[in-house]
């Protein structure tokens, strides 16, 4: 409101019978506004404004109040609708989530029966058929800086692994000294290759360089990864630079129930393979012999503290190991030992 075009209230009213019973605050500042921009523009506006009656205002109120109540429904019934939405809503992730967990709980039961018959089959076994691990704790002996390793403390050691012949006859197996093999932890249905000592397991890793790799009449250079999460959904990522055909990414499950390949995608910028080679890699038998190769041990010459990263992978104290294959690849399976 401008009064005597210098001085002017701030407020709020609002144009209805229920605004007139409302508690409203207004601002009436003490400073004089004449000829101010302020005051200017409001009387800009009181000149080029039309006056409006107050039995307009008082017939509009009355033509507006049954649109009112109207609108006021129609949200309560909205609000309504919404309300249920939700509740069916949360009630059905809660069932789904209950479907998904005993889902998981199923493929779980599944795998370790299927990994229990694969480590029986398979024809590379540690001597004594399984070792017994435990999580411990140990000292770098100039450093003194602690570091966590899975132990042995059932009989024989790591590194004494037998073939199983077609006979049953066992022949001793000469492993590479301080090989990486690949591991699968069924827990977490994660992989990692890990370093085997006599005793015990210290290093591990997730991703390895491999060149020369040969499928169908192409070879190819690349690297195997494995993911940190996700595992259930895909558990070995091959990234490989097909010579001369462009370079693609591979997203696979593998389970002890079959392996599958989950996506075949471009690698970053790089141009992805023609379709004909692409569509050559829903061949289960092409993924797995490329895995077969992608899996042979392989040393580092020399390995720090800062690559002692077990609790990265292991959370459990204790642990039992067998060996299963994909192919003639071995991986060592670690579970729980609870």
């Amino acid at each position: 409101m401008l009064i005597d075009d210098c001085f002017a209230t701030v407020g709020s009213q609002n144009f209805t019978k229920r605004g007139r019973k409302n508690k409203e605050c207004t601002s009436l500042p003490s400073v004089p506004l004449f000829s101010s921009p302020f005051a200017a523009t409001l009387i800009e506006w009181r000149t080029s404004g039309k006056p409006i009656e107050l039995d307009y205002i008082n017939s509009l109120i009355d033509l507006l109040e049954p649109l009112l109540r109207e609108q006021e429904i129609l949200t309560e019934k909205t609000t309504e609708v919404i309300n249920q939405c939700k509740s069916e809503w949360e009630q059905s992730k809660k069932q789904n989530s209950k479907f998904t967990h005993h889902s998981h709980e199923d493929d779980d039961q599944a795998d370790e029966i299927q990994l229990e018959k694969m480590a029986l089959e398979s024809q590379i076994q540690l001597e004594h058929g399984e070792a017994l691990l435990e999580v411990k704790s140990h000292l770098e002996p100039y450093s003194q800086k602690p570091y966590a390793r899975l132990d042995r403390y059932s009989d024989g050691n790591l590194t004494d692994w037998v073939g199983l012949d077609s006979d049953n006859s066992r022949t001793r197996i000469s492993l590479t000294r301080l090989g990486f093999y690949p591991a699968y932890l069924s827990d977490t249905k994660r992989f990692a290759f890990v370093r085997i000592g006599k005793t015990g397991i210290t290093y591990f890793r997730d991703t390895v360089r491999r060149n020369g790799l040969k499928f169908d009449d192409f070879t190819c250079d690349g690297t195997v990864s494995f993911p940190e999460t996700g595992c259930r959904r895909r558990n070995i990522i091959l990234t490989l630079n097909i010579h001369g055909h462009g370079s693609c990414k591979i997203e696979i499950h593998y389970s002890p129930r079959g392996t599958t390949v989950v996506n075949v995608g471009p690698d970053w910028h790089n141009q992805i393979p023609n379709e004909s080679i692409v569509l050559r890699f829903s061949s289960i038998d092409v993924i797995e012999h490329l895995l077969e190769q992608a899996f042979k041990p392989f040393t580092y010459e020399s390995l720090g503290i800062k690559d002692k990263n077990l609790p990265d992978y292991l959370k459990d104290p204790y642990y039992r190991m067998t060996i299963i294959q994909i192919r003639s690849a071995p991986i060592l399976h670690v579970a729980i030992n609870s």
